[in-house]
């Protein structure tokens, strides 16, 4: 929440320290993704409302049809008058996708699901995924209801199993250490990004 305030004021000088800040902690070593980020941010800053914020860089970790799904979820906010838990989603890519095929992306599936488990957050009624589309200034918007809870959870399963089959055998499945590994819950134990 704390965050979540301070970003509500925001200057481009908070907007340096968070970016610099989260380049160290996620481990990116190229210069020109960060400054092109932190150009991103200061040229959206003004366009952030964090009145109804209830936490930002919220952390998730669920167990969904036995298959424990860890991840960061940028924004909730809690809007009072509609019971609704909104979890807002940036993006800072040049690329907006087509609306329809947002809807059924595994982001805009899973975050909600993972919310919808939280007991303490049991104030809402209502779950909205928005994302954000810095550079363009596109906002998209989806309700989750029990449809996309069920592809959610079908999805889930469905990808484990697919796992499953992939690291059955002699040979397993290799670690491929990449940019990804910021976010892997088992990267500090990992022989293949330590060599």
């Amino acid at each position: 929440r704390a965050l979540a305030d301070s970003y509500y004021t925001m200057t481009k000088e908070d907007a340096r320290h968070y970016v610099e800040q989260a380049a160290l902690d996620e481990r990116i070593v190229d210069a020109n993704v960060v400054a092109e980020t932190l150009e991103v941010l200061q040229n959206a800053a003004h366009r952030f409302d964090f009145s109804n914020t209830y936490e930002a860089e919220m952390r998730f970790d669920v167990n969904i049809e036995d298959v424990d799904v860890v991840g960061y979820i940028d924004r909730v906010d809690f809007v009072e008058d509609t019971a609704t838990l909104e979890i807002h989603e940036y993006k800072t890519g040049h690329v907006v996708p087509l609306k329809q095929d947002l809807r059924w992306a595994p982001q805009t599936l899973l975050y909600p699901e993972a919310l919808a488990r939280f007991p303490a957050l049991s104030l809402g009624k209502n779950i909205a995924m928005v994302y954000h589309y810095l550079r363009s200034g596109v906002i998209m918007r989806f309700d989750y209801d029990e449809t996309a809870a069920t592809v959610a959870r079908t999805w889930v399963a469905n990808t484990q199993a697919e796992i499953n089959k992939l690291t059955e055998g002699p040979s397993g499945w290799p670690a491929t250490p990449s940019g990804a590994c910021a976010w892997c819950p088992v990267r500090d134990g990992c022989e293949a990004l330590a060599s």
